[in-house]
C-alpha cells in the first residue's frame, strides 16, 4: 500500500520527465475529478433526470513496461492525499479452486471498506483476458468476480480503480465497456530520454545528455534508470580501484551502460526502424 502522508519526498508531476500531453490528461479528467467532485455532482443533478455521478471510477494506463503508469498512479495518490492500493498479479492468483476470486473479492472489499481509496490492478489483461480467447473456468469466474466488483464501485464515490496493461487488444470487452478513461503510455521520444537521463546524470552537459536520448531509442524510463544506476556502479568500481580520479561519472560510462542495455533487449527488438546497431553507439 502507498500512504501520501507517510513519504519523505512530496511526489508530483516534475518527478516523471516528459509526457506533458498525458499529465494535462490526467489533470483534467482524474486529478480535478477527485478534488473538485461537488461540482461534477452539481453538473449532473442540473443534467440528469436520475441522480447519477459522471466522476470516473475505473480507467485504463496502457503502455509498454516502465514508461510511468504506476509512478503517475502514485502521483495521483499523492497529489488528493488518498491511499493507493496495489494489487500485484501474484496476490491474487492461486492454484487451488475458488481462492483466486476469494482473494479478489476480498482486496475489493477491503478497499471500499477504507473510505477514499485509489485500487491499482496491475497486469489486468492476465485477469481479464477477451473470453473469446477460449478461456479457462478458472479464468472465467476470476473475470466474472472483477467485473461485479467493479460494477458494485460505480455508484461508490469514494473509489477509484486503475488498471494497468501492455496489452489493450487482450482485454474482455465487457470491462473495456466498463472503462470511463483510456489513457496510452507510449515509450519517450529523444526529447523525453535526455530529460529521463538528466533526473540521474544532472552533472553531464545538455549536448551529453541529448546525445545520450538520441542514442537510447526504443528504451523506456525504467529502462534508463536501471542504465544511470548500473553506470553509476561501473564508475564507482573504477573509483575505488583508482582507476579514475574523479568521483563524478563522465559520459562514457553512461554510454556503455546505454550500449550493453540495448545488447541485452536483442537486435530483433531493436531493428523496429531497420538498421539500428547497439554497437555503433560508442
Amino acid at each position: 500500500m502507498f500512504l501520501p502522508h507517510t513519504q519523505k519526498h512530496q511526489l508530483d508531476w516534475d518527478y516523471l520527465a516528459g509526457y506533458d500531453h498525458i499529465k494535462r490528461d490526467i489533470e483534467d479528467t482524474v486529478l480535478l475529478a477527485l478534488t473538485h467532485g461537488d461540482i461534477y455532482d452539481k453538473i449532473t443533478a442540473a443534467t440528469r433526470m436520475k441522480n447519477e455521478t459522471n466522476r470516473p471510477k475505473c480507467i485504463l494506463f496502457e503502455g509498454p513496461p516502465g514508461c510511468g503508469k504506476t509512478t503517475s498512479a502514485k502521483i495521483i495518490s499523492q497529489q488528493v492525499e488518498i491511499p493507493l492500493v496495489y494489487m500485484p498479479l501474484e496476490a491474487i492468483m492461486s492454484k487451488y479452486y475458488g481462492e483466486s476470486e476469494s482473494r479478489l473479492a476480498e482486496i475489493f472489499e477491503a478497499s471500499a471498506a477504507m473510505g477514499s481509496v485509489i485500487l491499482f490492478i496491475d497486469e489486468i489483461d492476465s485477469l481479464a483476458t477477451s473470453r473469446e480467447a477460449g478461456l479457462h473456468e478458472a479464468t472465467r469466474r476470476i473475470l466474472s468476480t472483477l467485473l461485479r466488483k467493479i460494477d458494485s464501485f460505480e455508484s461508490d464515490g469514494e473509489v477509484l480503480v486503475i488498471c494497468a496493461t501492455n496489452r489493450k487488444k487482450d482485454l474482455d470487452p465487457a470491462l473495456i465497456s466498463r472503462l470511463d478513461l483510456s489513457i496510452r503510455f507510449e515509450l519517450p521520444d529523444a526529447k523525453t530520454r535526455a530529460a529521463i537521463f538528466k533526473r540521474y546524470a544532472k552533472q553531464l552537459s545538455d549536448e551529453d545528455l541529448d546525445r545520450l536520448g538520441e542514442l537510447s531509442i526504443h528504451l523506456s524510463g525504467r529502462d534508463i534508470s536501471d542504465i544511470c544506476k548500473d553506470a553509476e556502479r561501473k564508475w564507482a568500481s573504477k573509483y575505488i580501484r583508482k582507476e579514475v580520479k574523479e568521483i563524478v561519472p563522465n559520459l562514457s560510462v553512461y554510454i556503455d551502460a546505454t550500449a550493453n542495455r540495448l545488447t541485452q533487449m536483442g537486435e530483433t527488438n531493436l531493428r523496429m526502424d531497420g538498421d539500428f546497431n547497439p554497437h555503433l553507439i560508442a
